[in-house]
């Protein structure tokens, strides 16, 4: 009989100086009731030599799954692993980041704690950027879960909130694993957290939320925030294009708000990236051409929209306009 309650999926690419960190920061506080599927997206570092170092000398390094796959990227090493899972619920964690001291316990209460099991429970995260001296540096509180405590709710309150802030890490909450039949995320994709982990939330039927940091994530330099490609463009483009057509299908009121308010939100990230890449005058024609097709559906939905992207609908002009002043303040 499966005894598994939580699977927690590791994506590992190259992170052999890291990935010690990350498995030991669970493997410290969890019972045989958690297994941790580690998925080596074919590193060529040595991050695999350490994975099996640590299932062959930690006292619960048998609760270690360990799968070697030839390098597909994030999303297909996360699909390996949601392939594969045993547990109830669902967890993720990048290799390079850990799970705070308080994980374990804070996720057991806020199940024991709800009058139903709930179906996601976010969370919070501590930011920092690397190791100095054995301590993490430039830490400071990244607020992802921003209705603070709740248990099980079904409250569209909630949930347009949730919408509106966007933070659509999969690292920041865990989830019950039938979510995630027929969905995975999509491979070879930037802003592939965007494309499916809105989708849960739409499926989900009860919330719960910590009011607490449980994660500690890895600041990545090199990241595509602050180095994007014109694949970047074309990939957070693809997710507006894909909740454009959601919201047209869809026949529930909520969910057709929803679905568009992630489109609108998309169309934020697009004005973001054009103006890393390209700085805040020349891109103003192709922000302004994402921005009419998203306002032109938007028309048959009343939504709230938070009031950068509000700003970015009356004028893609008037928006980078403010986001270059707002670099100087």
């Amino acid at each position: 009989m499966n005894n598994i309650w939580l699977s927690v999926i590791v994506a590992a690419y190259n992170v052999e100086k890291h990935i010690g960190e990350a498995l030991t920061s669970i493997l410290d506080q969890i019972d045989n009731s958690v297994e941790i599927i580690i998925v080596n997206d074919g590193s060529k570092d040595n991050t695999l030599e350490t994975v099996e170092s640590i299932y062959t000398s930690h006292p619960l390094g048998q609760q270690l799954r360990i799968i070697n796959q030839k390098n597909s990227g994030v999303s297909e090493a996360r699909n390996t692993g949601l392939e594969i899972m045993k547990g109830r619920y669902v967890a993720f964690l990048d290799g390079d980041d850990h799970v705070l001291p308080n994980y374990y316990r804070r996720l057991l209460e806020a199940i024991d704690r709800a009058d139903c099991a709930p179906d996601i429970i976010e969370f919070d995260a501590i930011r920092f950027s690397h190791l100095k001296n054995g301590d993490h540096q430039n830490k400071s509180l990244f607020r992802i879960n921003v209705c603070g405590n709740y248990s099980c709710v079904d409250d569209q309150y909630v949930v347009s909130n949730i919408f509106s802030h966007a933070y659509w890490f999969p690292w920041a909450r865990i989830y019950k694993s039938k979510l995630f039949e027929g969905l995975r995320f999509p491979p070879g994709k930037s802003y592939e957290d965007m494309m499916l982990i809105p989708q849960l939330y739409l499926r989900a039927n009860r919330l719960a939320g910590i009011n607490e940091p449980l994660i500690g994530y890895r600041v990545n330099p090199e990241g595509i925030t602050k180095n994007p490609s014109h694949k970047d463009l074309a990939d957070i483009e693809s997710v507006i294009d894909y909740y454009l057509e959601l919201s047209a299908s869809e026949n529930d009121a909520f969910k057709k708000k929803m679905t568009m308010l992630v489109a609108c939100q998309g169309a934020l990230f697009y004005k973001s990236i054009s103006n890393e890449m390209k700085g805040y005058l020349s891109p103003i024609k192709e922000i302004s051409r994402v921005v009419k097709k998203v306002k032109h559906q938007k028309r048959d939905t009343d939504i709230e929209i938070p009031f950068n992207t509000r700003m970015l609908f009356v004028s893609p002009a008037l928006s980078n306009l403010y986001s270059y002043i707002k670099k100087f303040i």
